[in-house]
């Protein structure tokens, strides 16, 4: 990672990709054909897709070596990472990006890494994203032009870089919480934030902040079930249903935490308990705030 981060140190004024509001982002529900060549006489390509690629990617690019798992990865400044449920919408405008989309919808499940740049080159963990929808288009004198949507569905934590060009590849570990949570306490912890919640929205007046953090819950819920899928093994499906309902509460706490370096934090988190425990901090730091200033706050950014 260290001679990867020295090469990706050049990269960091690179025009990568363009953002768009997240509130622009508009899926469609029914999944169309996917269209896997690109010959030359074609003007656009379109991909959708409405069933997670995770489990796919893990079944069969992990090849049973899960510590050591091949993805493609696409830089993305580090304020910038998704939490599970959430979407983004990218514009990108160079070639190689469409032999990574290639790549990654023939040989990966459609799923790709958000690699986090920060201040000393690539951070260590990252979202995993499914590619929701892909459209490219060659315009004037060949230019191209792609639109893509990518929703977190994951998190792993980066073993090492193989390749920059064409495509930047490494190798990685899928992340998922480890241990036995201490279920009691996780289940106050969400009863402490259910509540700063409706405080929150009472004090700014505005019922649509619960209704962002239910959205969230549902989304996160979605995006996650495939963990609990990989740790069934570990109890019955009743054992981890709580679990589960726990852990989406303590992914949809943060869309009403507009601080993002708080959910890079997030992201590194393997523990239930602390994950609640940071995102109740931060909103108790928000309710302070609010105490103080009465600004609009945009809450639920990447949940739409």
């Amino acid at each position: 990672i260290k001679q990867a981060n020295e090469r990706l140190s050049t990269m960091k004024s690179f025009p990568l990709l363009r953002l768009c509001p997240a509130a622009a982002v508009a899926v469609a529900a029914a999944a169309a054909p996917i269209s896997l060549s690109f010959l030359p006489h074609q003007k656009r390509r379109t991909f959708r897709t409405v069933r997670n690629g995770l489990p796919e990617w893990r079944e069969n690019i992990t090849l049973g070596n899960p510590c050591r798992a091949p993805v493609l990865l696409l830089p993305f400044p580090h304020d910038e990472a998704l939490l599970p449920g959430m979407l983004t919408h990218i514009v990108l405008s160079n070639g190689r990006h469409m032999d990574l989309f290639d790549e990654a919808i023939e040989n990966h499940q459609s799923i790709i890494g958000m690699a986090l740049m920060g201040d000393d080159g690539v951070l260590g963990k990252f979202p995993l994203c499914e590619i929701v929808s892909f459209d490219a288009r060659v315009g004037y004198r060949g230019r191209i032009k792609m639109n893509a949507t990518l929703r977190a569905v994951g998190r792993a934590e980066l073993g090492e870089i193989v390749s920059i060009s064409p495509v930047m590849q490494g190798f990685c570990k899928e992340l998922v919480d480890g241990g036995t949570p201490n279920l009691v306490r996780a289940g106050e912890l969400v009863e402490s934030a259910d509540a700063i919640i409706r405080d929150l929205s009472r004090s700014e007046g505005r019922g649509d902040i619960e209704e962002v953090y239910q959205e969230a819950y549902k989304r996160s819920l979605e995006a996650i079930e495939h963990e609990f899928t990989l740790n069934s093994h570990e109890g019955s499906d009743k054992d981890q249903k709580p679990i589960m309902y726990l852990t989406a509460k303590s992914w949809a706490i943060f869309s009403i935490t507009p601080d993002h370096s708080s959910w890079h934090q997030a992201i590194e988190s393997s523990n239930l308990v602390d994950r609640l425990n940071l995102g109740i901090k931060h909103l108790l730091e928000e309710k302070l705030q609010l105490g103080v200033s009465h600004n609009h706050i945009d809450f639920g950014v990447g949940f739409e």
